[in-house]
């Protein structure tokens, strides 16, 4: 229940939202959800308290289904800036819609056992709706997935991630919906289908109602996974450059701002400032037994480094008075900081592999 109430308030705020596109989406996978739901064993047991009920929850079901697909139609009309057919799109659904109900009714199924029979008079009308099911399905997916592919190759940043994840479910919602031809089959052998959502039907249809969903709230999650990963790879480089950070430290503590701080994903970005702050006032403590030419190499500023690092700590006289930090001119594009991050993290893999003196 609570997850159902949460679902409910998050479809009311984006529907709330005023964007077409984001209502469409999440009637398409409120409509494909619940047709789910109804299908389901749990479902089934619950209504299965008259001979009629698992019939008409079974009609619902696909009502729902078809429902959904025709909004996914018109979510496909407000990604590429056109309503032009949405009054098409609204009566082809409806007649669908129509047309399955008249031919369930003709065929009258009814529950024996987790089985809908249908009488053999009827089999071809049950295998009509099946069909027109299929076929519906099959049309509307199909075009949404073709038509959707010049879209996501014109987007950018979230709204791609968010109309990837949309293709990708769309393409699972083929598999699902061609699926439902084993129930054809199995109605045309014996004359009745499983009432309930099969394993493989049931997987299939969550994968694709999941991912559209996802897709769907990408403006909701986008920008705290991006700071999450931001987070991630700043621990990693601060870790990283632990080497090269004890090196220099161990030869001049007091560049330590803060020693015992503790890095964690809120102020891991930071810390990796400090960090670098921090092994740049080391070069400078060491700048009088660095070399005046700078070293090309990672493994050369290491051996450097660590050579500068016994010369301070034994006393030995400055090599000279003045020399610049041994680091290569930066390229000229990407941030600071990173490039700086990138070269420093390369010399800690150096230094790591030297081997950080004894104190």
């Amino acid at each position: 229940m609570a997850g159902v109430g949460a679902f409910g308030l998050l479809t009311y705020r984006l529907i709330r939202s005023g964007y077409p596109g984001v209502r469409y989406s999440w009637c398409l996978n409120a409509c494909l959800a619940l047709g789910m739901a109804l299908t389901t064993p749990d479902a089934v047991d619950l209504f299965d308290h008259s001979r009629s009920v698992p019939m008409l929850t079974t009609l619902a079901s696909d009502g729902l289904k078809i429902l959904g697909l025709g909004f996914l139609i018109l979510f496909l009309g407000t990604l590429r800036g056109t309503t032009r057919h949405r009054r098409a799109v609204i009566v082809l659904t409806l007649a669908t819609i129509a047309t399955e109900t008249i031919l369930f009714l003709l065929a009258a199924p009814h529950p024996v056992g987790e089985d809908l029979v249908v009488a053999p008079g009827r089999v071809g009308a049950f295998a009509a709706y099946l069909t027109v099911f299929v076929a519906y399905g099959l049309a509307g997916l199909l075009i949404f997935t073709i038509s959707i592919g010049a879209v996501v190759r014109s987007a950018t940043g979230p709204l791609r991630v968010g109309l990837v994840l949309i293709t990708a479910g769309s393409i699972t919602g083929l598999c699902w919906v061609a699926w439902t031809i084993s129930d054809l089959a199995a109605l045309l052998r014996n004359g009745r289908i499983v009432l309930a959502e099969d394993a493989t039907s049931a997987v299939l249809g969550a994968t694709a109602i999941g991912l559209a969903a996802i897709g769907a709230t990408v403006g909701l999650w986008h920008s705290t996974l991006a700071r999450l990963i931001r987070a991630h790879r700043a621990r990693r480089e601060y870790t990283r450059l632990e080497p090269l950070w004890a090196l220099v430290s161990s030869a001049a503590p007091d560049v330590v701002l803060d020693p015992g701080v503790s890095v964690r994903y809120r102020n891991a970005e930071f810390a990796l400032y400090r960090r670098v702050i921090e092994i740049r006032d080391g070069y400078l403590a060491l700048r009088d037994h660095l070399p005046s030419a700078p070293n090309p190499t990672p493994a050369g500023e290491a051996n450097l480094l660590v050579a500068a690092t016994n010369a301070r700590r034994t006393g030995q006289p400055p090599t000279h008075t003045t020399a610049p930090t041994s680091q290569p001119e930066p390229p000229a594009e990407g941030e600071p900081l990173a490039v700086e991050v990138i070269w420093l993290g390369q010399v800690a893999d150096a230094v790591r592999l030297v081997g950080v003196p004894s104190q």
